[in-house]
């Protein structure tokens, strides 16, 4: 294997010499988890093939429906699926049927047995080495508040990287790809995308060190392997001096890594602001277009929590952006409209008026969560708006 300090380019035409060959399914290594039967990899296929269509992750209901087309039940493809080959279903299909927005998304380990995948996971495999290079020489700017907190590569990175050779890599569209099989590998932290302009954003730690001289897609599975067979054999219990008896001491769980896209009208607002590091601007975009969307719906000319008490908060709100029902509906309503109002007094308006202490990376997208949230019950409100029959005038 290669060390982390040979040639740059030798090893960067090395991973990537192969990318302008046919495109084709990837090699997959011993030991990955397989479809046990045909319909599980259709499933896995129609996944990846919708991907390559819309640039995003594909819904349940989109899935759905396309193995129906085809005679196939998705309950019975899911069930040729070891777990960890799709994402974003809860195996208990019985008990927790996916909603019809749920996005159903695959792994590297998925992706790997769908056809026309080797480009990506070549392109994969050289993200994450460039990642470990990235991660090497990293300097954090501790003096500058603006500054990312993490190591990260991105399509700008990829340009500008003394590494990078723009001959060798495959096109956007593949990279892009497989920027999005990072999200649930042990080494990442976070990923940013935005499908439109084909842009993603990779964040990493330490972590990435024993992944940053694999060379190909083997390689890479075997360091993988043996991470997670060093997490998983660390010893559960350690001895209590203060007992006769040993403390049990749980492990520490995975810290799963969500990845959301933003919502249209927070990404317009803040989306810009983000990549260029101003964290809180971009929050205080986001919020100021939620109180913005609330006074367009609900034609209101209040600001900030006045606003959203008189839109949300009365037995007959402006504004429904509840799904409950019967006893629930009224403790639902009176949450919402005092997560509207806690975002304008907690978040908009201390960035708004100032002075405020600089959001750093993750905090600001903690918020802009919370924002993308508000704007889809916002969506929910407005269709509910729409379908309300237009009143007739003379009519009591």
């Amino acid at each position: 294997m290669a060390r982390l300090s040979d040639n740059l380019p030798a090893w960067l035409q090395t991973v990537a010499g192969s990318f302008m060959n046919m495109r084709n399914r990837a090699v997959a290594p011993k030991g990955i988890p397989r479809p046990s039967g045909d319909e599980g990899s259709k499933l896995l296929n129609l996944v990846w093939q919708q991907l390559a269509q819309n640039r995003r992750w594909p819904t349940f209901e989109q899935v759905d429906r396309a193995l129906y087309r085809v005679g196939i039940r998705f309950e019975d493809a899911v069930g040729q699926l070891p777990q960890g080959l799709l994402l974003g279903i809860d195996p208990d299909l019985q008990h927790r049927p996916p909603q019809p927005d749920q996005a159903v998304q695959l792994s590297l380990a998925g992706a790997a047995h769908c056809d026309d995948t080797a480009t990506e996971i070549k392109a994969f495999t050289y993200l994450v080495r460039l990642a470990g290079v990235i991660e090497r020489d990293w300097e954090p700017g501790l003096d500058d508040p603006s500054a990312p907190s993490q190591p990260y590569v991105d399509p700008d990175v990829l340009k500008t990287h003394p590494a990078f050779d723009p001959g060798v890599l495959p096109p956007a569209e593949a990279v892009y790809r497989a920027a999005l099989l990072t999200t649930y590998e042990p080494w990442s932290s976070g990923l940013g995308w935005r499908s439109e302009e084909l842009y993603w954003r990779i964040s990493f730690d330490r972590r990435v060190r024993p992944f940053a001289t694999v060379a190909n897609f083997v390689e890479y599975w075997n360091a993988r392997t043996s991470v997670l067979d060093s997490q998983s054999a660390e010893p559960k219990s350690v001895p209590s001096p203060l007992a006769c008896e040993p403390a049990l001491v749980s492990a520490p769980a995975p810290t799963p890594v969500l990845s959301i896209p933003l919502h249209p009208e927070v990404a317009a607002v803040a989306a810009g602001r983000f990549e260029n590091g101003q964290y809180t601007d971009a929050v205080r975009s986001a919020f100021q277009a939620v109180e913005h969307r609330v006074q367009t719906l609900s034609g209101l000319s209040e600001v900030g929590t006045k606003l959203m008490g008189a839109a949300l908060g009365s037995d007959t709100p402006k504004l429904v952006v509840t799904r409950a029902t019967g006893s629930s509906l009224r403790s639902e309503r009176e949450g919402f409209r005092d997560l509207f109002k806690g975002a304008m007094e907690a978040l908009r308006n201390p960035r708004s008026h100032g002075p405020h202490f600089a959001d750093n990376s993750e905090e600001a997208q903690e918020m802009l969560a919370l924002a993308n949230m508000l704007m889809r019950r916002l969506d929910e409100a407005e269709a509910k708006l729409g379908a309300q029959p237009e009143a007739v005038v003379g009519t009591p």
